[in-house]
């Protein structure tokens, strides 16, 4: 369902005006710290940024919520200064990049979990690494074939296309063509949640990050299966726990990117601040 916002895109923008007088005049205010996030790490990047501001009022942060492609996208034609995606910038990317005079430099900044969502009325509870690849790929069409009910599997994926479902699966080398025929797409992960919590047959894999932190999202609305590794283990289900100390199987890593030019120093202290403490 659309969330009024065209594009898909959220935008969420914090701005602090230093308006302590002097004698002298007003503080001048440094140049924004533009951030494209993808959605799962929106919310906690934005609250970040307020943090950040509240100690360092001469700063504005500025946070748009994206698919990791248009994160990448906005980094590398300047539209923002910093990135941070599920996904690494290929090595081949950034040598042509530091061709062009663009030095990007990497961080990986945290690790979030990838939630397995259901309708909330599904008789299963646990999935197996394995057969979550099987109907994403199409081979599995009814949840009788995992353990469940007699019902058609309806698969779904987030964003606007293929890529963020592939990246789940990169033992399986998906070709994209084929799970384009074998997933339907939510534009965002708000939409993906209304529809499966909407339709019993379906499934969805997002942001654990994202369900649990989004302010307009009622995690109850859906399900959330635990994960085996194997089909004969017992299933681990996702908590801020067990995604910290690599129990749940399915973990992604966060990276951080950004522009590391001499002349942009003032953009370093922001980097800075986004440590392992925070998290």
């Amino acid at each position: 369902m659309p969330d009024g916002n065209p594009g898909g895109e959220k935008m969420r923008s914090t701005v602090v005006i230093a308006l302590a007088s002097v004698a002298v005049g007003l503080a001048v205010s440094l140049a924004p710290v533009r951030v494209a996030a993808t959605h799962s790490m929106c919310n906690r990047i934005d609250g970040w940024g307020q943090t950040f501001m509240d100690e360092h009022p001469d700063y504005t942060v500025v946070v748009v919520g994206v698919s990791t492609n248009k994160a990448v996208e906005r980094l590398l034609d300047g539209t923002v200064d910093l990135c941070l995606i599920d996904t690494p910038i290929s090595e081949e990317t950034k040598r042509g990049l530091l061709v062009k005079g663009m030095r990007l430099e990497q961080r990986l900044l945290m690790h979030d979990g990838i939630a397995v969502i259901t309708h909330p009325r599904l008789t299963l509870t646990d999935i197996s690494l394995e057969q979550l690849a099987k109907i994403h790929g199409g081979e599995y069409l009814n949840w009788s074939q995992v353990g469940g009910p007699n019902m058609p599997i309806t698969a779904w994926g987030e964003g606007p296309d293929v890529s963020t479902t592939a990246a789940i699966f990169p033992e399986r080398s998906f070709d994209p063509a084929h799970l384009a025929r074998t997933i339907k797409l939510a534009r965002n992960p708000k939409t993906l949640i209304e529809i499966i919590s909407q339709n019993e047959g379906a499934i969805g894999c997002l942001s654990y990050m994202y369900l649990i932190e989004d302010r307009g999202t009622d995690p109850r609305a859906v399900k959330l299966l635990r994960i085996k590794k194997d089909r004969d283990l017992e299933g681990v289900a996702p908590t801020a726990q067990t995604i910290k100390s690599g129990a749940y199987p399915l973990v992604r890593p966060l990276y951080l990117y950004w522009n590391q030019n001499p002349s942009r120093d003032w953009l370093k202290r922001f980097v800075d601040f986004l440590n392992p403490s925070l998290m």
